[in-house]
């Protein structure tokens, strides 16, 4: 396994935006995702002891203590992930990420998998890169707005 921070100029495979609609009875946080290639699986994980009362995908405690939920292959078009909380929760959900898993190493060219400098001809390779997204962080933005 190779690990590497992805540089400036490899930008993730997909636009993510969000916003956190704090209400008295609820909050929502709607997470949009816009792919820029095929092959995408997308996860929202929540922050820590963190879990909707409501979401529009099924999702799950993982051993870590955080909720997520998967979806494979979005549609060119985008998906929005839509979850309800506690009034309460509101600011808590600006650590929620998104991992956006691809096929497609960074560097690849179009419509191959791996950069040039990765050589196949003897080597088989199975490669997958992760791109971890903060959408609220990276916008600062507070519960009622978001990018």
């Amino acid at each position: 396994m190779f690990r590497a921070e992805t540089p400036e100029r490899h930008r993730p495979p997909a636009d993510v935006t969000a916003a956190v609609s704090p209400r008295p009875q609820e909050a929502e946080l709607a997470v949009t995702v816009l792919p820029r290639e095929e092959g995408l699986a997308v996860t929202f994980v929540l922050p820590p002891g963190l879990q909707p009362v409501g979401a529009n995908l099924p999702g799950i405690v993982r051993a870590s203590g955080r909720w997520s939920a998967t979806f494979v292959a979005p549609p060119p078009e985008g998906l929005t992930f839509r979850a309800f909380f506690d009034p309460g929760s509101a600011g808590a959900l600006g650590d929620t990420v998104v991992v956006l898993t691809t096929p497609r190493l960074p560097g690849a060219p179009p419509g191959d998998l791996l950069p040039a400098w990765l050589r196949a001809d003897r080597t088989v390779w199975r490669p997958s890169a992760l791109y971890v997204v903060r959408p609220l962080a990276a916008a600062g933005a507070a519960p009622g707005g978001g990018h």
